[in-house]
């Protein structure tokens, strides 16, 4: 009998502990992604701060987006593109890199982002290597994404900033 109320005892105490309705203050959980920190309320990625909200939903990724700047590697200063779109629609999107159309597909899990399956006509121009390294860097270096209004920061699995884009306003 001693040993029931004593389980019972236990199992209330647990239960009380690990109640949903218990909280543990205004201190927001904090969590390591690479170089960002998401918190309960916010992303910061290198001093940038995203709001969760934002970069979770897909809603705000549709529309037509232009890619001002593409960084290389972390350390290369950013390279300008002009003409540079992305457009986004469910799990797929479509643009215009240096040279040529582009469409894929693409993955949103939070702020963890993945292209893939990407595909482009074969137009010659001069901005041909321009081109490449957009299509590798997308492909292969794209891991976190965050929106803040009109802005789109497109960035590897560390935080690094890849690519910079703005809305269009139409």
């Amino acid at each position: 009998m001693i040993s029931r109320l004593l389980v019972i005892g236990l199992l209330g105490s647990l239960m009380l502990n690990c109640s949903p309705s218990k909280k543990s203050g205004n201190k927001p959980v904090v969590t390591e992604i690479g170089n960002a920190q998401v918190t309960s309320d916010s992303i910061n990625y290198n001093e940038e701060k995203y709001l969760v909200s934002q970069l979770i939903n897909p809603k705000d990724l549709q529309g037509k987006w232009f890619v001002l700047t593409m960084r290389r590697t972390q350390f290369m200063p950013a390279e300008p593109l002009d003409g540079v779109t992305l457009s986004f629609a469910d799990s797929s999107f479509a643009g215009k890199a240096p040279c040529n159309s582009i469409a894929g597909d693409f993955i949103l899990n939070g702020a963890n982002t993945s292209f893939s399956n990407i595909i482009a006509t074969k137009m010659a121009c001069d901005k041909l290597e321009t081109e490449n390294a957009f299509l590798k860097l997308l492909g292969n270096s794209v891991k976190l994404m965050g929106v803040d209004g009109r802005k789109l920061m497109l960035k590897d699995k560390d935080g690094n900033t890849i690519f910079e884009c703005i809305k269009d306003k139409s």
